[in-house]
């Protein structure tokens, strides 16, 4: 498949699977019924572009995001993951701007925003999550984002967590958001760094092309990135400060390592499983890590029952796409010593700290999210 953005045919296949559609636990109808759906992700030698070759339909996608339930930071899990963007933001926006998060969800970053003294605060964000805002000091439109959503050159700042690499065209997008921006308006885009292999994530984005894309379109890179949370890229309309590129790399040599790495941690998985072969393996997490290890392991048959563990109170009682596994809540084990634990996400040190809190003694764990990412 060419390359959607520049059209290259210099193409390299890294990473190819078949996974459930729905990557998160969801009710067990709608798990019984979860097809499985192949993807395949290329990454284009001549832009440094990365993409799904095997997008979900619209359907599929809409399927997808009706069932989806996101972090949710106020339940008490993944309140560092909005860190990194939150300190940018405060680098880079003066507290009384017209500041925009697209993709806001339950409003977590504007929160913080406005308790650091932000007084301009926007959202725009289509699922039921929008509900959650109940803040009067923050405006969040129901929807999604287009170019009439605000006037032209009426905004300072707009910005994107683990958002613009779901977007069917995000170079529309971003044309659209610099249609709203004022002269001297930024775009602060926080995305994972060639990680993250779900059906929806639909494009991976690279330095190298970050800044062909900026320069295609006649803006600036600011700064470029690298952070625990993934790859933040800040943009300006105009081309009047100088760029601090802090990271940078070969995209094919960077898919190949991030993919190469996976691999590896779903077979050191499995060495885990062999040697508490017979005991419950208890097992936080059911998002898509965790659907992406348990295909993994489901084909290999290990001798260790699953006991699927979420702090998320809206995912307890939920499903796992692909087994009969359902996301059970901690307090159970309160108290207890745990032979062995896997820790499916990226949030390890929370898990850690929250399980201390309720007494829980972790006796032997193993973090996918770390030895995937080397993080």
């Amino acid at each position: 498949m060419k390359c959607p953005y520049c059209g290259s045919e210099d193409v390299f296949t890294f990473y190819e699977m078949v996974y459930p559609v729905h990557l998160y636990a969801v009710p067990k109808e709608v798990a019984a019924k979860t097809p499985l759906m192949p993807i395949v992700l290329d990454v284009c030698r001549g832009c440094g572009l990365g993409y799904n070759t095997t997008p979900p339909d619209n359907d599929t996608l809409e399927e997808i995001y009706k069932n989806y339930v996101y972090i949710k930071p106020s339940q008490g899990i993944g309140s560092t993951k909005n860190i990194n963007i939150i300190n940018t933001i405060k680098k880079y926006v003066k507290p009384d701007e017209r500041l925009v998060d697209i993709g806001c969800s339950e409003g977590f970053i504007l929160k913080n925003l406005k308790n650091e003294g932000f007084t301009n605060l926007n959202g725009v964000e289509p699922s039921a999550m929008a509900d959650n805002i109940k803040d009067s000091d923050i405006n969040v439109i129901r929807g999604f984002f287009s170019a009439d959503t605000f006037p032209e050159k009426s905004v300072d700042v707009f910005t994107l967590s683990h958002v613009f690499e779901h977007f069917p065209d995000p170079f529309q997008i971003f044309k659209d958001m610099l249609k709203c921006l004022k002269d001297d308006g930024r775009i602060i885009i926080e995305v994972p760094d060639f990680e993250g292999y779900h059906h929806q994530h639909l494009f991976y984005y690279s330095p190298e092309f970050f800044m062909r894309f900026a320069d295609d379109l006649g803006v600036a890179v600011r700064e470029i990135a690298d952070y625990s949370t993934g790859l933040m890229a800040v943009f300006t309309k105009s081309k009047t400060e100088p760029a601090e590129i802090k990271y940078n790399y070969d995209p094919v040599k960077k898919a190949q390592e991030t993919e190469k790495r996976l691999k590896s941690a779903f077979e050191k998985l499995c060495a885990f499983f062999d040697k508490h072969k017979g005991k419950t393996v208890y097992w936080w997490g059911s998002g898509s890590l965790s659907i992406m290890a348990l295909a993994y392991l489901k084909e290999l048959k290990p001798e260790a029952s699953v006991q699927v563990i979420d702090n998320d109170l809206s995912r307890q009682g939920n499903f796992i796409p692909g087994t009969d596994l359902q996301v059970a809540s901690a307090e159970h084990l309160a108290g207890k010593n745990l032979d062995a634990v896997v820790i499916a996400s990226s949030f390890v040190k929370e898990i850690i700290d929250g399980n201390k809190k309720k007494g829980i003694i972790i006796n032997d764990f193993f973090p996918i999210y770390d030895y995937w990412t080397g993080k």
